[in-house]
């Protein structure tokens, strides 16, 4: 009887000891490396969302070029019998591709009129927006019947007059034509803002 007893004692002994320093290590590496893991794929899910939003912001921008100009909103420096044109400037692969230009079209060109620099915001700009994170813009192809090519530069205008866009590149305008906007983010991620030749819009 004291046999078995002093036995029982052994094991709840040894039940009761806990976990060994080399049990305590490896489960710690263990919750270590999941952990890691973890952390990754959430890193890259949230760098996935980020281009995303990124590109929905350059669609919402192009949205508000269109609304305004249908709308007929004033610039607050337009010239007198001024009928409501506005647009977007890109630039590609520059020392400018982290920002592009909202502006007025107040000579009713088609085009954004430069100021000092191709970004500087004077005369017709009225907002220089930057992207954030890194985030550049990296191609603007331009795809029409027998035509698909990558420029340096892309003015997307609307007036109140008409619904299709006017979309040129380096003060050439180009009729019946898609243009392609590629923002891209330090970790190659890309979105894609796509606008018709008849005003529609597609981000993906």
């Amino acid at each position: 009887m004291a046999q078995k007893s002093e036995n029982k004692d052994r094991k709840c002994a040894h039940l009761k000891r806990g976990m060994t320093y080399i049990e305590l290590i490896v489960v710690l590496g263990i919750f270590s490396v999941l952990s890691g893991v973890a952390m990754f794929n959430y890193k890259g899910f949230q760098d996935q969302i980020d281009i995303r939003n990124l590109g929905s912001d350059i669609a919402l921008k192009i949205i508000k070029v269109q609304s305004d100009s249908r709308a007929g909103a004033l610039a607050l420096l337009a010239p007198a019998g001024w009928k409501p044109s506005y647009g977007l400037y890109f630039e590609a692969n520059s020392d400018e591709d982290k920002n592009f230009i909202y502006f007025a079209d107040y000579d009713s060109d088609g085009l954004f009129n430069l100021g000092v620099s191709s970004m500087d915001c004077s005369g017709e700009c009225l907002e220089k927006i930057t992207l954030t994170k890194g985030n550049r813009i990296t191609d603007l192809l331009f795809t029409a019947p027998g035509l698909n090519d990558s420029k340096s530069d892309a003015t997307i205008v609307f007036s109140r007059t008409s619904a299709e866009p006017v979309i040129s590149s380096d003060k050439v305008e180009f009729s019946n034509t898609e243009v392609q906007i590629t923002a891209e983010s330090p970790k190659d991620l890309k979105a894609f803002i796509t606008v018709s030749a008849s005003g529609k819009m597609e981000v993906k």
